[in-house]
């Protein structure tokens, strides 16, 4: 999936009614009505998608597919899948597509459900309707009769299909990846955001909105977009800058045309999820959590203070001894930072880290010396860096436009970081350089790594001097100075890897090319001599944000998080690379919500957070009064 996508996002809003603030012409700002739609109580709501005429909300909750009706406030279950990513509801609501049968390389089949339009009850069975696959987008035409997607098999193509399935047409290719937004009323043009190829010189993103023919396959630029976008019927798509940064609380609504009708802003971490006819569907999720520590030899854990849902962290000092974790709260970031039994617990604010949770490019890393906090700021433009003991702050590298800071590793005496300069616009192309940066100032390209990073999935620091990048062909482990230390075959079905403390051995959950998209199997690869063996897990190992598998100091054993299921929430499993049957030795969640993990630099203590059961809420956000006329 691209870092830039038709994303469906968890958008938290503050627990009491509040006007969502609507900008038009000449900076005029105005109110828009916001009405609670119902809630979900004590299960994770994953995808969304309304139904056109906003009476119904279909919702998936562990693969299966529910839906809720607005003016009765209940849900029922409809398919117990397992359905992977709702994509579209039919113009009169009878039919409801989606994705299943994902791959290890995140592809799968669309599948339409006919339902009842009055109630979104299932009227038969699901069947397929597409031979090619996809990853994430597909939309019915106006008159429902057919459905069009684009597919990265056999070239990147924009295919249309009959919506009951049958021979596919390619109405046109694109050279980078795309996503289908909708169609025109009368059926002769689809509307698509894709990467522009060359990219356009000051554009937000690399996305633009298209037009395209459904005849003859030409196409048109309408707009440049800001990000990530969500339409799911209705008259307008909604727009908002997003990247790996940050994201922008400032909504725009176009129109069919392509022009800008408004803009709307939402507080921070609030995006709308589609649209209800003329306005425009939000979510809020909320949960208690506990920040709590696990003992690693008894198993047993404690309760050390409480945090909030949207908080990233913890992490370890090197030695043990504190912990850290960042906050927004009233659009604020806070830098928490706290003794590792949650006394002493100091909440510090800092000014250019963007109030925007879930993104492993905002974390906090402590220097080895347990005197600093780095963190990427401004935007990527630099790198501060925090004093832990009077908590200010300063700037230790400038990155210049239209590059950007990325990933970056301390050095071992503390004086210094290793970072990644990347281009503002990865897919657009550009330079990929590792730099060295003295925290008293200076810095030095050390090496050009863009052969590895152009195109690249996931990536990380294996040292402060080399590094693993994973693409979908190949998987390589290279020095600062772009030196090849080992190549990998393969990559699609690797994810985020763990490393161990001598850096000699990388371990991700695994998935064969062409095997589904469950991964049950953690790769463990040598960076010393190359070698690569597979250890099968007697359950679905997590691939949520901050659960990676983690290396105790031995490098012989390793703490591996399974993926909740509908009966247990995440576990914590006791992985030996000596051929012992793994075995569980802690619960760390009752429910499916995402739990930020990290272990301490001596194997002894897990720090984590346990949310509590949520709540979904749901609510309209009417700007309908509020557009330019």
């Amino acid at each position: 999936m691209p870092p830039f996508a038709n994303l469906r996002r968890t958008a938290l809003l503050p627990a009491v009614l509040i006007p969502l603030v609507i900008s038009r012409a000449h900076g005029q700002v105005k109110p828009a009505a916001i009405t609670t739609l119902g809630e979900i109580k004590g299960v994770r709501v994953e995808d969304v998608l309304p139904s056109p005429d906003g009476k119904l909300i279909a919702y998936t909750v562990m693969s299966e597919l529910r839906v809720f009706d607005v003016a009765k406030k209940t849900s029922i279950s409809v398919s117990k899948g397992p359905v992977d990513a709702l994509l579209s509801w039919s113009s009169t609501g009878d039919a409801i597509a989606f994705i299943r049968d994902r791959d290890s390389d995140y592809q799968g089949y669309i599948w339409s459900l006919p339902v009842n339009p009055a109630t979104g009850a299932a009227k038969g069975p699901a069947q397929r309707v597409t031979m090619s696959k996809v990853d994430d987008s597909g939309v019915f035409s106006s008159d429902g009769k057919s459905l069009a997607f684009f597919t990265d098999t056999q070239g990147r193509r924009l295919v249309v299909v009959p919506a009951t399935g049958g021979p596919e047409r390619t109405v046109a290719t694109f050279p980078k990846h795309t996503d289908v937004i909708d169609w025109s009323a009368d059926g002769k043009k689809i509307r698509v955001a894709t990467v522009e190829e060359p990219p356009v010189a000051g554009a937000p993103s690399p996305y633009s909105l298209e037009e395209v023919s459904v005849n003859d396959g030409s196409r048109r630029q309408l707009l440049a977009l800001r990000g990530c976008y969500s339409s799911h019927g209705g008259p307008y798509v909604l727009d908002y800058g997003c990247g790996p940064l940050g994201v922008n609380s400032v909504v725009r609504a176009i129109d069919k045309e392509g022009r800008v009708a408004g803009s709307f802003k939402t507080p921070a971490d609030i995006h709308p999820v589609g649209m209800i006819s003329g306005s425009a569907l939000l979510r809020r999720v909320d949960a208690p959590v506990t920040l709590a520590v696990l003992s690693i030899a008894d198993g047993r854990s404690h309760q050390i203070g409480q945090v909030d849902l949207k908080d990233m962290g913890p992490w370890w000092s090197a030695d043990a001894k504190r912990l850290a974790l960042r906050t927004t709260r009233n659009e604020r970031t806070l830098v928490v930072i706290m003794n590792a039994d949650g006394s002493a617990r100091r909440e510090i604010p800092v000014a250019d880290i963007p109030p925007t949770t879930g993104n492993i490019f905002l974390q906090l890393k402590w220097s080895p010396d347990g005197r600093s906090l780095a963190f990427l700021a401004d935007s990527g433009r630099g790198i501060n860096a925090m004093d832990v003991a009077t908590g200010s702050v300063r700037r230790i590298v400038t990155v210049s436009d239209p590059s950007r800071a990325g990933i970056f590793e301390w050095t071992p005496d503390s004086r210094g970081v290793h970072f990644l300069q990347r281009p503002l616009l990865p897919q657009g192309g550009g330079k990929f350089s590792i730099h060295g940066a003295q925290v008293d100032g200076g810095d030095r390209e050390l090496g050009d790594v863009t052969r590895f990073f152009a195109q690249a999935r996931r990536f990380r620091f294996v040292t402060d001097s080399t590094l693993i990048a994973i693409k979908k062909d190949s998987t390589f482990v290279f020095s600062v100075d772009g030196r090849v230390v080992q190549r990998f075959a393969g990559g699609a079905g690797r994810w985020m890897p763990a490393v161990s403390a001598n850096g000699e051995l990388i371990a991700s959950a695994y998935v064969a090319p062409g095997g589904t998209y469950n991964y049950t199997t953690i790769e463990v690869l040598s960076t010393r001599d190359g070698s690569r063996r597979e250890l099968a897990m007697p359950f679905e190992v997590s691939t949520g944000l901050g659960a990676v598998p983690m290396f105790l100091p031995d490098g012989k054993r390793m703490l591996v998080p399974s993926a909740p299921t509908a009966t247990s929430g995440k576990r914590i499993w006791l992985v030996s690379l000596d051929g012992e049957q793994p075995r569980p030795i802690a619960t760390l969640s009752d429910n499916v919500l995402p739990s930020y993990m990290d272990l301490s630099a001596d194997g002894r203590s897990l720090a984590y957070t346990h949310p509590a059961a949520p709540t979904t809420t749901f609510f309209k956000a009417d700007f309908s009064s509020l557009l330019k006329p």
